[in-house]
């Protein structure tokens, strides 16, 4: 299964993101503050949306509901 990963890295289907994390964690102040209290999202959920965010993403799959509204709010399309 690694390995089968480590293809599609190198074929480009994934490319590795470098964040910067101080704006990862900014952005997930900000979303705390903006939705957490509306989507009852939780600190890691929140921090998966926000580096979302950070790296340029348009697009979030999650099957957790709450995450899926705070990122909806956030301006991603949620995938099922």
């Amino acid at each position: 299964m690694l390995a089968d990963f480590e293809n599609d890295i190198a074929a480009g289907v994934f490319a590795p993101a470098s964040p910067v994390w101080a704006g990862v964690f900014a952005r997930a102040e900000s979303l705390a503050t903006a939705h957490a209290a509306a989507t009852l999202c939780r600190s890691l959920d929140t921090l998966h949306v926000a580096l979302a965010l950070e790296i340029g993403a348009t697009e979030f799959c999650t099957p957790d509901q709450r995450q899926a509204v705070m990122a909806k709010a956030a301006g991603l399309v949620v995938v099922p």
